[in-house]
């Protein structure tokens, strides 16, 4: 489990992935007790914007993006924590290459 600090006025990216399928867990906690952020993927391979919109207290989110992706977090009210994990399986088995 990551655990990373978002301060108010900050964007954060919490989770990023390479070809993955599966969900993300996300736990919010902070000074003010509200417990809230707000997400989004940036999801490759365009980097199209996908709006989570706010989390408060948890949330388990469905792994965004044909190639890859990012989810960022930001609107911190004060000093928060994000604590986030995954359970994830490779998305794609892309054929081999061999040189001669």
């Amino acid at each position: 489990m990551e655990k990373i600090q978002l301060n108010p006025g900050e964007i954060k990216t919490i989770y990023f992935y390479i070809n993955l399928k599966g969900r993300v867990f996300v736990k919010v906690r902070n000074k003010s007790g509200t417990n809230k952020i707000n997400c989004w993927w940036v999801k490759g391979p365009f980097g199209s914007i996908d709006s989570v919109g706010d989390i408060e207290s948890s949330a388990a989110l469905e792994i965004k993006g044909l190639v890859w992706g990012k989810l960022k977090a930001s609107y911190a009210d004060s000093e928060t924590i994000i604590y986030v994990t995954d359970k994830a399986d490779i998305a794609s088995n892309f054929p081999s290459i061999e040189f001669s």
